[in-house]
């Protein structure tokens, strides 16, 4: 097999690698990755939890819910070796995430009685390379006293 020179090239972003170099007949030809671009989706834009008291019962102060299931993002695309960023961009601070670097997270929080808090939050997918994509859901916690 015939030395291949090492070859670059810039994608706008970044420096990818030739990852096939073939012998063609006569010369080297340089193959590189077809890039894809990185999008995310979520299996739904909302996630919620609502408590209903029973009348009956000693009613506590304040409540701590956590939405069931998990929000779950699936990354396309991109080049695998993705992390994952679940933000609060706005809303109430009380709601937190519960896995924030993982591609499956619930959301809890404490909420008073008779009350609703809610929040946005974003899960921001990088893959390998660095090229990220985002996607955002809302977050709404109700507990009601039942009275």
């Amino acid at each position: 097999m015939r030395n291949a020179s090492f070859a670059r090239r810039w994608d706008g972003s970044a420096w990818v690698d030739a990852t096939v170099r073939r012998w063609d007949g006569s010369a080297w030809v340089v193959v590189f990755p077809i890039a894809i671009p990185l999008s995310v989706s979520l299996d739904s834009t909302s996630a919620q939890s609502t408590f209903v008291n029973s009348p009956a019962a000693n009613t506590p102060p304040d409540r701590l819910l956590t939405t069931s299931p998990n929000s779950v993002a699936t990354p396309s695309g991109g080049t695998p070796g993705y992390t994952y960023s679940w933000t609060r961009i706005s809303g109430s601070t009380a709601i937190t995430a519960g896995s924030p670097t993982s591609a499956s997270t619930s959301f809890s929080g404490t909420v008073p009685v008779s009350g609703a808090i809610s929040a946005v939050f974003r899960v921001t997918v990088t893959d390998s390379v660095g090229a990220t994509a985002t996607a955002d859901v809302t977050v709404s916690l109700t507990y009601d006293s039942g009275f």
